[in-house]
């Protein structure tokens, strides 16, 4: 099969190898569709932590081919939603032609049988829409609140679909990338606002009536952004930051947090019932999965793909191996 593979000292080369082997109570899954996730970005750009022989990929779908006689959970010819990010998956990513899925794979990864009219690919990204399902769920999203979305990334997106399918009251989402911009436009925020060439704000404080916002989500990885969130805040409002900082060094008002009673929480992960619950969701047309894959690739474009989702051309890269 053809997969992308760690050799020391020449990175990730595409190479020919054999198939992977049933071990007992596993299953084989051909892959049909494979994200680029930040954290494929990160290993694929800093191999000195890689292991030699890792096969990248930690989001993808495809249909089991070929199952052990222990397993009973899925059969041949199931299609499958995977995630294998923190599971002890080995050098089995989903960059290559086939996986194999083992019995610790398939207890603690979050894996999910796709709906009959939910694709490949819409399958392959849903692990970003899964989270923050997971954080609008536990932070209370819904009727009456007015939420500001720092970020037109696929994080970004995804909160304003899910957060009009809950009811929110107005959903104002902005970005300094113009390209961004423009891929969040189908995802209907309320207002969409270029931070590099408007006043963010002005814009709030018109559209909360000068009492700010009651919820602000950081999907941007700049710590710093959130100098400028503070005073757009409505009194008792939350903060959440839902994207890991690149660097978490930020200066903060703390006399801003304390008069407006402010809370500041995170969110990290999810669940399988979450990401079940969001392909049930995209299986009904409740949301749309389809919107976040802006580029299609083979193996051979990982490198260009890389460098366009880097400089924020593209949402969601999907390969197919």
């Amino acid at each position: 099969m053809d997969c992308l593979r760690y050799k020391k000292g020449k990175g990730f080369v595409l190479e020919t190898i054999q198939e992977p082997e049933l071990s007992p109570g596993g299953l084989l899954l051909k892959i049909e569709a494979c994200s680029i996730s930040d954290l494929d970005l990160k290993t694929l750009l800093h191999t000195e932590v890689v292991k030699e022989g890792t096969i990248p990929g930690t989001y993808f779908s495809g249909m089991v081919t070929a199952i052990s006689e222990e397993e009973a959970v899925y059969s041949v010819g199931d299609r499958l939603a995977v995630c294998v990010e923190g599971t002890p998956a080995g050098s089995s990513g989903g960059m290559a032609q086939y996986v194999l899925l083992s019995r610790e794979v398939l207890d603690s990864g979050h894996i999910a049988k796709i709906p009959d009219n939910v694709s490949f690919n819409e399958a392959a990204v849903a692990d970003v829409a899964s989270a923050v399902y997971k954080c609008q769920e536990q932070h209370d999203f819904g009727p009456g609140k007015k939420v500001l979305i720092i970020g037109c990334g696929p994080a970004g997106c995804m909160h304003t679909q899910i957060g009009k399918l809950r009811g929110v009251d107005s959903i104002i989402q902005t970005d300094c990338l113009p390209a961004r911009l423009e891929m969040a436009r189908p995802f209907r925020a309320d207002l969409l606002v270029d931070s590099s060439s408007e006043s963010l704000s002005e814009i709030v404080a018109v559209e909360t009536e000068g009492r700010g916002v009651d919820i602000t989500v950081i999907t941007s990885p700049d710590a710093q952004v959130m100098d400028t969130v503070l005073p757009l805040m409505a009194p008792k409002g939350k903060i959440v930051i839902f994207s890991r900082f690149e660097s978490p060094d930020a200066q903060l008002d703390l006399s801003i947090i304390q008069k407006k009673e402010l809370s500041l929480c995170g969110t990290d992960g999810y669940e399988r019932r979450h990401l079940e619950a969001v392909l049930r969701l995209a299986g009904r047309r409740k949301i749309s999965l389809k919107w976040l894959v802006t580029k299609e690739c083979d193996l051979h474009g990982v490198e260009q793909a890389l460098e366009e989702i880097r400089c924020g051309k593209q949402l969601k890269v999907v390969l197919h191996p």
